[in-house]
């Protein structure tokens, strides 16, 4: 018989813990993602662009370093504290469920999330949290759910490959077999949309380039971060796609990726041993939504970036299956044993507190960064 813990003490441990990962992965947004507060539509349909627009509409002309750091700490807060509110407010109120949350918020998912601080997947979470909660299964709730999904391809079209995967899923679970690829039809279609109204590299390039480095007011805009938002023509090719060749990458592949798959294939193997109930087209279905977000590494360079995505998001599968099935949720507590979660915690200190992510030097992160405040408060 589990000890039952209440949301409100579930919550606050939570949250704590959360704070410390803060704390300890968070680190000054790179030129990467502060370029991209800098995009706008001014120049016509972009992709990636609805996060400068914002901060245009808010009075943001242009950004100082300082200004995009702080938006950096927000994006990346935000979404966090998003991801812990809705694992606190739905995982099983045992014993079992708070190592579970404690699993999740101390796993190389969130570090490694957190050590990306300022990238536009904080937004993505935020906006798929707030789509999860919406009740009811019937298509003004499915139009809801997919309206955040679309807002999110226009923040940045990984929202399709990803949350947006989660979201359907979830009314697939749900009984909404029907309508529950909407989500995923209306983010992708936009996602595609956007992607062939944005301008070819060979015209525009240099004057998207002119206008993004006008909005950055004290640091400099980079220029691969334009190039990634832009379409290229046959025979052409963006300067990023030397970094495939770079040392970041090969960290990336040699470690980054064994590490990621092989939590990822242990958390599979659990979640599908705790449906093995479930029909085979279920359990499929299941296992796709899972590892849906891993196809992006097919195009993607930033391989610890998905990898955390693709973590986080069979991590609130699970979730959703322990407070949506009730065999699932019967069986949570036989499957998921002390020792696994004596296994995940102890692989989490391993794995999720070394830095992931590849920086200089530790002073680029904190705690070490408060030994180096000339960044911050520049």
């Amino acid at each position: 018989m589990q000890t039952a813990v209440s949301r409100s003490r579930m919550t606050s441990v939570l949250l704590a813990v959360f704070g410390l990962m803060a704390f300890a992965k968070i680190k000054p947004p790179n030129e990467w993602a502060q370029t991209h507060y800098l995009f706008s539509y001014d120049l016509g349909l972009s992709r990636r662009a609805l996060t400068g627009e914002t901060l245009q509409w808010l009075g943001f002309e242009g950004v100082t370093n300082a200004q995009s750091h702080l938006v950096a700490i927000f994006i990346t807060v935000l979404g966090g504290l998003a991801l812990t509110l809705w694992v606190a407010r739905h995982v099983p109120q045992t014993q079992a469920g708070l190592a579970l949350g404690l699993t999740i918020i101390t796993s190389f998912g969130v570090a490694v999330y957190l050590g990306n601080t300022g990238y536009l997947d904080g937004l993505l979470m935020a906006l798929a949290f707030a789509a999860l909660i919406l009740p009811g299964t019937g298509i003004g709730t499915v139009l809801a759910k997919s309206l955040l999904c679309c807002v999110g391809a226009l923040i940045h079209e990984a929202m399709a490959g990803t949350f947006a995967v989660l979201i359907a899923t979830q009314l697939w679970l749900s009984g909404a077999r029907m309508l529950a690829p909407i989500p995923v039809i209306a983010s992708g279609g936009l996602a595609v949309v956007l992607s062939i109204s944005s301008p070819f590299a060979d015209l525009a390039l240099t004057e998207v380039t002119a206008a993004v480095s006008d909005r950055a007011l004290d640091f400099n805009a980079r220029s691969i971060a334009i190039e990634a938002v832009m379409r290229f023509r046959d025979g052409m090719e963006p300067s990023f796609l030397s970094f495939w060749d770079g040392p970041g990458h090969f960290f990336e592949q040699t470690f980054v990726l064994p590490v990621g798959v092989a939590y990822l294939g242990v958390w599979l193997m659990l979640t599908l041993k705790l449906v093995a109930h479930r029909d085979l087209l279920d359990r499929i279905a299941i296992a796709m939504s899972m590892l849906g977000p891993l196809a992006i590494l097919l195009i993607a360079y930033d391989l610890s970036r998905f990898l955390s995505l693709t973590i986080l998001q069979g991590a609130c599968l699970l979730i959703l299956l322990t407070y949506q099935d009730k065999v699932a949720k019967d069986r949570f507590h036989e499957v998921f044993t002390p020792m696994v979660f004596v296994g995940f915690l102890v692989a989490n200190v391993m794995i999720a507190f070394p830095p992931l992510n590849p920086v200089p030097s530790f002073y680029d992160q904190l705690p070490g960064a408060v030994l180096d405040l000339e960044e911050w408060s520049d």
